[in-house]
């Protein structure tokens, strides 16, 4: 055994291990490179900048004119080439029972991000899958589902 690790050519086992390092990390970078640059190429095809979602919640024992959310949002490529869509502000606040934010993140897919959401409201822990399809004129409809939860609701 120790006559066969005698026989083998260490510097050139480092240096192999170096060289096939530094190609993966690189190849690995130029893969992000091009997956942010495609999610990116996304947003500037179907709507870069500020966004502003109206959402209508029909549960719960909030009043009809009180369940209409509106809210400016954004979207942002990420390094994996996903696409985050962030809630900013909710604009009328006054008016709605019950706080809203929250950031999806996925892919677009033939006009249709299709991905997760997560909420960023302090205290809950709301979460599921998010379809949004592009239109045209700067319009996109989309459907949100998953478990709404948080500590407000676990006393209720």
């Amino acid at each position: 055994m120790i006559n066969i690790l005698q026989t083998i050519k260490w510097p050139d086992v480092i240096a192999g291990a170096l060289v096939a390092a530094i190609v993966s990390t690189i190849g690995f970078g130029l893969r992000l490179l091009i997956q942010f640059r495609l999610a990116r190429r996304s947003i500037l095809r179907y709507g870069q900048g500020t966004w502003y979602s109206a959402e209508y919640d029909t549960k719960g024992n909030v009043p009809r004119d009180r369940r209409v959310t509106y809210l400016k949002v954004s979207m942002t490529p990420t390094l994996l080439g996903r696409v985050k869509v962030r809630s900013l502000e909710q604009l009328n606040p006054e008016d709605k029972a019950v706080e809203t934010g929250w950031i999806a993140e996925g892919r677009i897919q033939n006009g249709v991000l299709i991905g997760e959401w997560r909420t960023t409201v302090k205290g809950t822990d709301r979460f599921g899958s998010a379809m949004l399809r592009f239109l045209d004129n700067g319009r996109a409809v989309g459907y949100w589902i998953g478990v709404r939860g948080g500590l407000a609701e676990a006393h209720a």
